[in-house]
């Protein structure tokens, strides 16, 4: 049995660069590397949020953050993501990795500044689990003009 889920990229409202924590980025890529997934669902329960990973970035949806119809396909709306990675950049496993935040929402920055934590307990209690007998799991990412 297939999970499959849709989700819509609106416009890009601000891009910020950052550096995502090494132990984030190192556990994200060692799930992604264990699954035959080529993306994981990752539960963030403390903010109702998903996350969802893949080679290129982690999006992030707000359970609560509403859901867009367009051409006849319905879906949930990305509040921000973590894109553009550049590993190669750390002189070290345990350096942060260079990366930015793309914000698609005005209420997506607030919650930014819990996701770090968030997350990663997330992904410490996802890792603790018997992800590796999860359904194979599909996302679909859209864009979405407003009409």
């Amino acid at each position: 049995m297939i999970y499959r889920e849709t989700f819509f990229r609106p416009d890009e409202l601000h891009r910020e660069a950052w550096s995502i924590p090494a132990v984030i980025y190192n556990r994200t890529h060692h799930l992604l590397n264990q699954t035959k997934n080529k993306c994981l669902f990752v539960p963030i329960r403390n903010m109702q949020y998903l996350a969802v990973l893949d080679k290129e970035e982690i999006i992030f949806i707000d359970s609560a953050g509403g859901y867009g119809h367009h051409n006849g396909i319905g879906g949930r709306i990305i509040q921000l993501a973590w894109l553009d990675f550049h590993p190669q950049i750390r002189q070290a496993i345990s350096d942060p990795v260079p990366c930015h935040i793309a914000y698609y929402l005005p209420h997506a920055k607030p919650a930014m500044q819990r996701l770090v934590q968030d997350f990663s307990l997330a992904l410490e209690q996802f890792e603790q689990r018997e992800h590796k007998s999860f359904l194979e799991q599909v996302a679909q990412i859209l864009p979405f003009k407003k009409t």
